[in-house]
């Protein structure tokens, strides 16, 4: 059964949302689309030619109410495994959840008795359209983190890394014409983009306009709208996004709280230190005042001595005149 859209532009898809994200780069008919997303998110040293998914799309695994984490695992040529996961909520607890699926992943790759050398490079892919690191301490969207020496900075293994893109820093960086960037946008903006009139920097790219199209697909076919629908739903309704989203807000309140009151003392310490420079000012004035008025005392003091001497010298003067004789006499 199919529907026609709502309106110009179709009927809103985010792609934020497990169905809609899993069948983009977990599907096989979509596998181009995972390939060029891998190679624009990764180094390109690494050089990614084909990956195979490990858990493909499945559109039955959708059909409950329950809302769950659906990642993408695939792997490549070179047997390097990646793991892709979509985090649209903030999540108490999630640099250990990354650490814990790294490892899971990483034990899930040797049998037992397998030589340990074996182990293949894992890389854990996150898109947080939250923040994992406040604003205030980095601006960067990327971070990376790899297992290295505190000291020496010598990595343990250089396979081994857990990419994090926060998609809320996305322009902050002043990098958006990268075809990276253009991927993370798609992830950050696809539900606001028009879906029958995308915008020009999805055009560029025929890979992303490929991406638009599973989006339209899903907005024009009924059957397809309505199973979106239903997992946004439950995404909504899920008590884990309750309670995490309480949980995030309750410390994104506490956080402002917290800067209020340090903005609050700061500012109380800057009016404390003006006032004290103010009085400090004061008091030079006053030292200056003082310095001036005893400079013209002692101006006043140095005329009246002068005026004195020249006193003392005029009468000096009349007294020789008093004392000389009438005229010169002769011996």
């Amino acid at each position: 059964m199919r529907g026609m859209s709502s309106g110009p532009g179709g009927r809103p898809i985010d792609p934020t949302v497990d169905y809609v994200f899993q069948k983009l780069l977990g599907s096989e008919e979509n596998a181009p689309l995972l390939l060029d997303f891998l190679r624009c998110v990764l180094p390109a040293s690494w050089g990614i030619h084909d990956v195979t998914v490990m858990n493909p799309y499945n559109p039955k695994a959708f059909m409950d109410d329950k809302y769950g984490i659906v990642d993408v695992k695939a792997k490549d040529f070179q047997g390097r495994v990646f793991q892709i996961e979509m985090q649209a909520w903030a999540k108490d607890g999630l640099p250990q959840r990354m650490l814990y699926s790294h490892a899971k992943i990483c034990s899930s790759q040797l049998v037992e008795g397998a030589n340990y050398a074996a182990l293949p490079s894992v890389v854990g892919i996150w898109l947080l359209m939250h923040n994992l690191v406040p604003v205030k301490r980095t601006r960067k969207v990327e971070l990376q983190y790899t297992w290295r020496e505190a000291e020496t900075g010598l990595c343990l293994d250089e396979g081994q890394m857990i990419l994090v893109f926060q998609l809320q820093n996305l322009g902050r960086d002043g990098k958006m014409e990268t075809d990276r960037a253009s991927w993370l946008r798609f992830f950050a903006e696809g539900k606001n983009i028009n879906l029958d009139h995308p915008p020009e920097w999805v055009r560029r790219r025929p890979v992303l306009e490929k991406a638009v199209s599973v989006l339209r697909h899903i907005s024009n076919d009924q059957r397809e709208y309505l199973l979106y629908d239903s997992r946004e739903k439950a995404r909504r309704d899920s008590p884990e996004y309750l309670l995490d989203s309480a949980v995030f807000h309750a410390g994104e309140a506490l956080a402002a709280k917290k800067q209020t009151a340090e903005a609050k003392a700061q500012a109380a310490e800057a009016k404390a230190q003006a006032a004290e420079a103010k009085a400090q000012a004061a008091k030079e004035k006053a030292r200056a005042e003082a310095a001036e008025a005893q400079i013209a005392r002692a101006l006043e003091e140095k005329a009246e001595a002068e005026a004195q001497i020249a006193a003392l010298v005029a009468k000096l003067a009349r007294l020789e005149q008093q004392a000389a004789p009438d005229g010169p006499t002769d011996r």
